[in-house]
């Protein structure tokens, strides 16, 4: 075994036997996930007998699914760390032979091991749209720390999150709160901002009437009303020094709405029947305003239940 692997994987048997997993002992179990998983070796990653592992919102056993298939992954990174809730979560581009896809992945740690491990896989077949190689296009924003007047409580960031999930599907709620440098990226392409997400194609997944928008734009239009309903949501992750917060959920599209209700822009491509989306939703907050929000987005059977309690 590497030197290096070797370490990494020391830190949390160290920090087992204190029965604590700090930042380093975080940061260790996340990059011995990618060890195991791209040596197609489970074994390797320090877990619990009763883990609880799942890909794409189904209950698996560990070392199927991706375990068996990816091939590379393409300079993995921390996008968050939660010491107070023994919690990190890690996100890279990946490759399934010739294939690429997005990866993202939540570690849930106790006594240096692994209980929880809850993935998201975002595949050509599996997502609307998917460009892989801008999933670290916003990295030095996500890790940058915030100004102290800046930060937030743990509460006051959920909130702000809840804010956003709560006019999603519902034009009568309040705008959330969204700064003017707002940007919206989903599987690796940005959303917001964006005249020209498809250079050259014709048909285009996304309509560029809409991705041109800007984050309050899209909102106060109702070009994101489509989503008829965000449930289960969950919170397991919230970093206060650099004002993220991670959100779990899934999105229902009923199929019902093709255009805008007042403005009669089209929606995307892929709307005509009801579908779900499994979303793992990262959002960048300063000064209590929404300044990014990154998402990892998987295509799920229409109104599956969560896996996750």
């Amino acid at each position: 075994m590497p030197l290096l692997t070797a370490l990494w994987l020391a830190v949390p048997a160290i920090a087992a036997a204190a029965g604590v997993c700090d930042r380093t002992c975080l940061e260790a179990l996340a990059r011995s996930y990618w060890t195991a998983l791209l040596a197609h070796d489970p074994g390797r990653l320090p877990h619990a007998a009763t883990l609880t592992f799942t890909e794409n919102n189904v209950r698996l056993r560990l070392g199927v699914g991706l375990w068996q298939t990816v091939s590379t992954a393409d300079s993995p990174d921390i996008a968050i760390l939660d010491e107070e809730r023994g919690e990190v979560a890690t996100m890279a581009r990946i490759t399934e032979g010739a294939r690429a896809a997005l990866a993202f992945a939540r570690l849930k740690v106790a006594r240096g091991q692994v209980t929880e491990l809850e993935t998201i896989v975002a595949r050509r077949e599996t997502a609307s749209f998917l460009r892989p190689e801008g999933w670290d296009q916003a990295r030095d924003l996500i890790l940058q720390d915030l100004e102290p007047a800046a930060r937030r409580s743990r509460t006051a960031l959920i909130e702000v999150a809840e804010a956003y999930f709560e006019r999603l599907p519902d034009s009568t709620k309040p705008l959330p709160p969204l700064d003017g440098r707002c940007n919206r990226i989903e599987n690796g392409l940005r959303t917001t901002n964006n005249p020209d997400p498809f250079p050259g194609v014709t048909s285009p997944p996304l309509n560029a009437a809409v991705s041109r928008l800007s984050c309050e734009q899209q909102f106060a239009s109702q070009t994101l009303s489509f989503v008829s309903r965000v449930r289960a949501r969950r919170y397991p992750l919230v970093d206060e020094t650099r004002g993220l917060v991670l959100a779990l959920s899934l999105f229902d599209h009923d199929g019902v709405l093709a255009v805008t209700p007042h403005t009669g822009v089209k929606l995307s491509a892929p709307l005509p029947s009801p579908y779900s989306y499994i979303v793992a939703e990262l959002f960048k907050i300063s000064a209590g305003r929404i300044v990014l929000i990154e998402a990892v987005i998987s295509l799920v059977p229409y109104g599956m239940a969560s896996a996750w309690p």
